[in-house]
């Protein structure tokens, strides 16, 4: 028999972890928004792996989600730079 005195150990779920492109993406945002990544620097898809510990099809993912955000431009030759401010911006 159970005492009825006890109280019952109420767990609560584990906060779900972020996943590597996620916390690329994160990554990002923040450094574009603290100026720390600028409109004319050229992002390296290699240095932020590294970075990170990851493959490079990691931070690719990363990137495309980031792009589609309105962060980043990738170009034709893979190259990866920020949006100007004005153009990630639209009109209310």
């Amino acid at each position: 028999m159970v005492d009825s005195s006890e109280k019952s150990l109420v767990l609560e779920a584990p906060k779900q972890l972020k996943s590597y492109k996620d916390s690329i993406c994160q990554y990002l945002r923040e450094a574009i928004a603290n100026q720390q990544i600028k409109p004319s620097d050229c992002i390296q898809e290699k240095d932020i792996a590294r970075q990170f510990g990851v493959s490079i099809t990691t931070v690719s993912e990363a990137i495309r989600k980031t792009e589609g955000e309105g962060y980043l431009e990738v170009h034709a030759n893979r190259w990866v730079t920020v949006k100007n401010i004005s153009e990630r911006v639209r009109p209310l």
